[in-house]
């Protein structure tokens, strides 16, 4: 992804924002890059209505639900107004992965979630909510990324242009 031959090479955590590096459209906390070429800006915005749809318990939880329903939005929206929308199957896996993260170590716990996409740090005395004997596994990792890709879908919000901050 950034053409970079990881036996020799090195890197600068700059390459990061490279778009279609890591870097992808479809953001749950980002705006698109043709929006926003500085890829380390969060989307206060987003941020917020991400949170606020969360549905477990009353509201204080994301569920796997919920996360794929603001990402098929988020695409969607993405592909309406972005001209230049590019988003692959490794960047929707990708996608994905950091959305399964929200729900799995961070237990989709709203207001630690609050905590680490808006104020970039990790609440006082937190644990990872993940408890199982071996920790989370690749193939449980796995699992919780397709779970998420296939609860996304972004026909529910086809013809939708609004998009905040573009």
């Amino acid at each position: 992804m950034l053409n970079k031959d990881y036996n020799k090479d090195t890197f600068d955590l700059e390459e990061l924002n490279l778009h279609n590096g890591i870097e992808h459209d479809g953001s749950l906390t980002r705006l698109d890059t043709a929006f926003q070429p500085n890829q380390g800006k969060k989307h206060v915005p987003y941020i917020e209505e991400l949170l606020s749809s969360a549905t477990g318990n009353d509201g204080s939880l994301l569920t796997m639900k919920d996360v794929s329903g603001m990402l098929s939005k988020r695409r969607a929206e993405s592909k309406a107004n972005n001209s230049q929308y590019s988003l692959g199957l490794s960047h929707k896996i990708f996608g994905g992965g950091n959305t399964s993260i929200l729900c799995s170590i961070f237990g989709g716990r709203v207001e630690d979630l609050r905590s680490v996409l808006l104020d970039e740090r990790l609440p006082d005395q937190w644990e990872s909510r993940v408890r199982e004997p071996n920790g989370l596994t690749l193939l449980g990792f796995n699992k919780m990324i397709l779970q998420v890709e296939w609860g996304t879908d972004e026909s529910k919000w086809a013809g939708r242009t609004q998009q905040d901050g573009a």
